[in-house]
């Protein structure tokens, strides 16, 4: 028993370590985060608040408040590792006790990598209104957040100039939107970033951080938005999409459901002395407001 325990309270506390050091990611901001207490959720609506109108230009229209159902099932996560009684006692180097540590920081990372997933793939996933995330069309409101464009044929990669009117047309899509009534449901320009893959790092940076276009006009994007390296997605298909989204809490375009936080269990020996660690966490992501977001595809 004080074998096990021994194992138990060095896995614990490398696990805290890892999890403690674990980089801190900006990805959150793309989602609204909401604590979970059973196994799954049900929302009743992410539709669009009302606009105003002036109170003597008619009777108010009341909206019901509830339009639609969505449900998220939370998920479980686990990963493991099981090692040799002899292997644990001899770890004098802290072999062992490093590879915990990255568990650790695996399991506390995950949170990131399925958001970023979870966006890449909304083209395939239905939001709460039925439509897919990213489409042309949506049952709820009107606009289209599926956009492509054709590169300059043989381009592995758009040019700056190519990248600077795709990121135009991406922004000027997002306040296009408008509700079923046909007010526009975004103002400002505050709250915005842009998600991209590797290939599309230089361009990005330069749309967001040089003084002047490809025209030689002043740049007013400069700044305008927060570039986010989505490095969990790595296939060639997509490594000419980008997404930009407006990410003011309350409308974020994704939803984080979390259950439960990082546990870990020890196994006791099995006969041939191996031992075994387990971690779990519980959680999910979601699809919020797919009118915070379009994704633009470059072809060729």
């Amino acid at each position: 028993m004080a074998d096990i325990e021994n194992f138990r309270r060095a896995a614990h506390d490398n696990l805290l370590w890892g999890i403690k050091s674990a980089p801190v990611s900006e990805v959150m901001v793309l989602a609204d985060t909401v604590q979970s207490d059973t196994n799954l959720e049900q929302y009743d609506s992410f539709h669009p608040a009302p606009a105003a109108q002036e109170i003597f230009s008619g009777p108010v229209e009341f909206e019901p408040g509830i339009s639609f159902e969505y449900t998220l099932t939370n998920q479980m996560w686990a990963l493991g590792i099981s090692i040799h009684k002899n292997a644990f006692d001899d770890d004098r180097l802290g072999a062992f006790q490093n590879q915990i540590r990255q568990m650790g920081t695996r399991m506390e990372q995950l949170k990131y990598e399925q958001v970023l997933q979870a966006l890449w793939d909304g083209d395939g996933a239905a939001s709460y209104d039925g439509s897919n995330f990213f489409a042309n069309t949506h049952t709820d409101w009107t606009g289209d957040n599926a956009l492509t464009v054709a590169v300059a044929a043989g381009d592995s990669i758009p040019t700056l100039a190519e990248m600077e009117s795709a990121y135009e047309d991406a922004r000027a899509s997002l306040f296009e939107f408008t509700d079923p009534k046909g007010k526009t449901i975004h103002y400002g320009v505050n709250d915005m970033t842009l998600v991209h893959g590797p290939r599309l790092e230089t361009v990005v940076n330069r749309v967001n951080g040089n003084q002047l276009r490809t025209s030689g006009e002043s740049n007013v994007h400069q700044g305008r938005f927060t570039p986010i390296l989505a490095t969990t997605n790595n296939d060639t298909a997509t490594q000419k999409e980008f997404i930009l989204a407006k990410t003011e809490a309350g409308r974020r375009p994704l939803l984080f459901q979390d259950r439960q936080g990082v546990e870990d269990k020890v196994i006791d020996f099995d006969e041939n002395l191996i031992m075994k660690w387990i971690v779990t966490r519980r959680f999910t992501v979601g699809y919020n407001a797919a009118y915070s977001a379009v994704k633009h595809d470059f072809t060729t």
